[in-house]
């Protein structure tokens, strides 16, 4: 039987795409192996402040608007709890941030997230003498939980399998896998691109991250702390604290220096003691021009990617699968900013 879409990869982006094709009752297969992935390791926050610069991030307010309720439905969808509201503190260091922040917040765009009066912090094993800037509306994903508990929703359409990509027949209809055949293929598979025939021409950079995962009891706070590093509430007296950054190295193993650099950060903002339980290691995909890459191969328009999700996957990964998704049912373009088109003549 011909089905509508193969699907190849399920992060936040195949699972955002798969629930395109099941919201429109399309027919599909998802091949994933349900390994180590980018989207295992990812902190699973959304918020749409830069809070380095105090800014908004591309399409921040839209994404939050749009990408968010996502996870609620699939919480009631899956039955599983993996969406935890959670407001974010960030650090002020000094006068000049204390002033940036407030007009920030002051403006119509930021109101809504950004609280305008700064806050005291209360809590003696955190240090911030200058006080807290809060934003409302941010929160979390635990992504190991959305992954495993979605792969089981849709078990009979699975198959834990890595994609050979050798078996794949394509013709000027279809896309024939072994005995499987479809009317479209959608690759959604992270770093593992630049092993793909089709879209390894892609200028998908891999970027490094590493976070660390701490027993802080003492410390309880309920909110996630920003200062160099986040640290992030998990409950029951744990944090994870992340995150690093390199470019330099693609493995996906854990290295004393990026923990040594983590914990370092990680004293100029509390002053208790914590003991360090776990390390885990995750390599980004990302593009130099910092827009996510969705789109349709040029030579085989039935053939569609998501790529470039970097460190903002749960906000990204509904609004690239959605417009992917539409582009395929009504034959349209994708948006020059983030097509795989912006890439054809390089």
């Amino acid at each position: 039987m011909m089905k509508d879409y193969i699907v190849v990869g399920l992060g936040l982006a195949g699972i955002a795409f798969c629930e395109q094709l099941r919201a429109h009752n399309k027919s599909f297969v998802v091949f994933d192996p349900l390994k180590q992935s980018a989207s295992r390791v990812a902190s699973g926050l959304y918020n749409p402040i830069n809070l380095n610069r105090f800014t908004m991030s591309w399409k921040g307010d839209q994404l939050m608007r749009e990408s968010v309720p996502l996870y609620a439905d699939l919480e009631q969808i899956l039955q599983t709890k993996m969406d935890y509201n959670v407001p974010i503190q960030r650090r002020l260091l000094n006068p000049l941030e204390v002033n940036n922040w407030q007009y920030k917040a002051s403006q119509r765009l930021y109101e809504h997230y950004m609280e305008s009066n700064i806050q005291m912090n209360k809590n003696i094993h955190v240090n911030a003498p200058m006080g807290m800037g809060f934003v409302r509306g941010t929160g979390r994903v635990d992504c190991n939980v959305l992954i495993d508990s979605y792969s089981s929703f849709i078990n009979h359409q699975m198959e834990k399998k890595t994609f050979d990509y050798s078996a794949l027949q394509i013709s000027n209809t279809s896309f024939t896998y072994n005995n499987i055949a479809a009317r479209h293929i959608v690759f959604t598979e992270g770093i593992g691109i630049s092993d793909n025939p089709w879209f390894s021409w892609l200028p998908i950079q891999p970027n490094k991250g590493e976070l660390m995962t701490i027993f802080a009891p003492n410390l309880k706070t309920n909110t996630i702390l920003k200062a160099g590093v986040f640290i992030l509430p998990l409950g029951k007296g744990y944090y994870r604290v992340g995150a690093t950054y390199s470019r330099n190295d693609n493995s996906s193993y854990t290295t004393e220096d990026s923990r040594k650099g983590l914990e370092k950060k990680l004293q100029q903002l509390i002053k208790c003691t914590y003991e360090v339980k776990n390390q885990q290691a995750g390599v980004r995909p990302t593009v130099q021009d910092h827009r996510i890459t969705v789109g349709y191969h040029p030579k085989y328009p039935r053939m569609g990617v998501i790529n470039g999700l970097g460190s903002r996957g749960v906000l990204l990964a509904p609004y690239a699968a959605k417009a992917l998704f539409y582009g395929f049912q009504n034959n349209t373009s994708i948006d020059t900013e983030i097509s795989v088109s912006r890439f054809y003549d390089h």
